[in-house]
């Protein structure tokens, strides 16, 4: 919608199903890089030869909506089939370095760091990295693994961050936290540092810290730029404060 124009003309435009499955409802919903437009889809029909984008990542343009890339999780057959989708959350855009980079998460339980430029690679298939399974071990579609949305934030050392709200508790395969607060049978939030490793130019995402527990942990807010760190909100309205 142009909001300049009084008569606040739109555009609409069919980009993941034909059938009404596969749809956009992350809780922060698309969000806007420095180009295009980002969005998750939920479990549907995967075939982009009839433009069916389901269980991925689509990137349309900001002037027509015209979709120009997308992302697909290699394991997306299981994903549909298990109802894994990461449409359950929104994704984040943020800069690091010289770098647009995206990242998003889902009920599987894994984060994906995806190049904002380039989201899947040539085969749209490849992110520049993948978490291990951070929860829902029950393999389960509800109530379990990333839900809501991601969030980022870069601190006065110019060190970037992505925090990932993970419903229910921590699995068995997640890596290893510098700093833990307690067990967290309900939900918690999981903060990562954005490394990069200079032999190959590859990013990663650094476990560095899990909150204490929260019941249905929503996504992070971050106030106050980079002098303050985030304030953490659940359905409880219990507070962290970092």
């Amino acid at each position: 919608m142009d909001v300049r124009d009084p008569f606040r003309p739109n555009i609409r435009a069919l980009l993941v199903s034909q059938s009404g499955r596969g749809g956009i409802w992350g809780r922060g919903g698309p969000v806007i890089g420095s180009k295009k437009i980002f969005a998750a889809t939920g479990d549907g029909e995967f075939d982009p030869s009839s433009q069916r984008y389901g269980s991925s990542v689509i990137a349309v343009s900001l002037k027509d909506l015209t979709l120009e890339d997308y992302f697909t999780p290699s394991n997306w057959k299981d994903v549909n089939r298990y109802d894994w989708d990461i449409g359950c959350t929104s994704p984040v855009f943020f800069s690091h370095k010289s770098r647009n980079l995206l990242a998003v998460g889902g009920k599987e339980g894994v984060v994906y760091l995806m190049n904002g430029d380039d989201l899947g690679s040539k085969d749209h298939h490849t992110p520049l990295y993948t978490t291990p399974r951070l929860g829902n071990d029950t393999d389960t579609f509800e109530g379990s693994g990333v839900w809501g949305a991601l969030s980022a934030w870069q601190d006065e050392n110019s060190v970037s961050w992505v925090y990932v709200p993970i419903w229910g508790p921590i699995s068995i395969h997640a890596p290893k936290f510098a700093q833990m607060n307690g067990p967290n049978p309900n939900g918690s939030i999981m903060a990562f540092k954005v490394g990069e490793d200079d032999r190959n130019s590859s990013v990663t995402l650094e476990p560095a810290w899990v909150s204490g527990d929260f019941n249905v942990p929503e996504p992070v807010v971050v106030v106050g730029g980079r002098q303050r760190l985030v304030v953490v909100v659940d359905r409880l309205h219990r507070e962290l404060r970092g």
